[in-house]
């Protein structure tokens, strides 16, 4: 388990871009064994880099514009969040792990 110390990056921002198809594909790149015994190296793992906008205003910018696209995305499938086999305000709860001491996450 590994915790945001850099106060230049949002916890919550972090937590988004770890999970896109860019940092996915990285991931398995590093990752080695067979299917139902398969790890990532810790020293692998530290090694990636990880870009970020310098701004934390940005960064929440850049999120807001990616739930927002999602919202726009379910409104044009008519589907209400409310249909979501999950809450949304829970997941955003779940995704947020900002801590409110700058610097800490």
């Amino acid at each position: 388990m590994y915790e945001v110390s850099d106060p230049r990056v949002s916890s919550s921002f972090l937590a988004r871009l770890l999970r896109t198809d860019y940092y996915m594909r990285a991931f398995r790149a590093i990752t080695t064994g067979h299917s139902n015994r398969r790890r990532t190296q810790p020293a692998d793992f530290e090694d990636l880099e990880i870009f970020f906008p310098a701004s934390i205003d940005e960064q929440e910018r850049l999120i807001k514009d990616i739930l927002d696209q999602f919202e726009n995305y379910l409104h044009f499938l008519d589907i209400s969040p409310g249909k979501l086999p999950w809450d949304m305000d829970e997941h955003d709860d779940m995704i947020n792990t900002d801590d409110p001491e700058p610097g800490k996450a």
